[in-house]
């Protein structure tokens, strides 16, 4: 089923032909195939993944999986005006808890500053750990190059990436216990990795040798994204709070 599928490809260069410089390409800008591509990685992510092994993406038919997850980096970004505004039930439900132990402090902007600086650091951050992670990742379903492994890494968290704005949203925008919302986006978002990586990644494999795999890369993957964000938030609140407990 993978050779056919190959076979409908266009004539572009595959997975051995690719180089730095299709690699760079990918850092810039969302287009207006985004929205296509999108759809095909929601309803069949195996195209995806084979067109992410030609170097210009199955002559250009696909937004690049790095350019798109900036691009909805970006888009989440711009967001933080209505999920981080100073009135969200979001931000409120945080300073709650955090004023109970030290009341001291001005949490809203504590939380603002932070949220800014993470906002800042987080994305150079998941870049250099999915390029750390391309390095350990080779066991999808064909033998691929460095740089194919990296697109691949950046295809399985697209679809998560959007449910994560969408909920961010809802949480800013209704007064919802933001602990349980965070386990409802933990669940949302791992099992649409593992359906990313089951269904495009791991097509190659059958039965429990495939249902392995997907669970060992999905759990690689997003326990890595997890502890990394979480690292970065840390990180930008104690250099937040250095200045004022000084």
């Amino acid at each position: 089923m993978g050779e056919e599928n190959k076979k409908d490809l266009s004539s572009s260069q595959v997975d051995s032909k690719m180089g730095a410089e299709e690699i760079l390409e990918d850092f810039f800008g969302m287009n207006i195939r985004s929205f296509s591509t999108i759809k095909t990685l929601a309803l069949n992510p195996r195209k995806y993944f084979l067109a992410a092994q030609t170097a210009d993406w199955d002559n250009r038919k696909y937004t690049p999986s790095l350019r798109l997850w900036l691009g909805l980096t970006a888009i989440f970004i711009a967001l933080k005006v209505f999920w981080a505004r100073d009135n969200s039930p979001y931000l409120q439900s945080i300073v709650t808890e955090l004023s109970a132990t030290d009341d001291s402090l001005d949490w809203v902007e504590v939380l603002r500053n932070t949220f800014d600086l993470s906002l800042i650091l987080g994305p150079f951050f998941l870049v250099g750990l999915f390029f750390l992670l391309a390095l350990f990742t080779n066991f999808w379903s064909e033998k691929l190059n460095y740089l194919t492994r990296v697109r691949y890494l950046f295809c399985c968290v697209l679809l998560s990436s959007i449910i994560g704005i969408i909920l961010y949203i809802l949480m800013a925008a209704l007064p919802l216990d933001y602990r349980w919302m965070s386990v409802i986006q933990i669940v949302c978002e791992f099992s649409l990795v593992f359906y990313v990586v089951y269904a495009g990644g791991m097509a190659g494999f059958k039965g429990r040798q495939r249902i392995l795999r997907t669970m060992g890369m999905t759990s690689l993957i997003y326990v890595s994204y997890i502890i990394t964000t979480t690292l970065v938030f840390i990180l930008a609140m104690i250099i937040i709070m250095v200045p004022l407990l000084a």
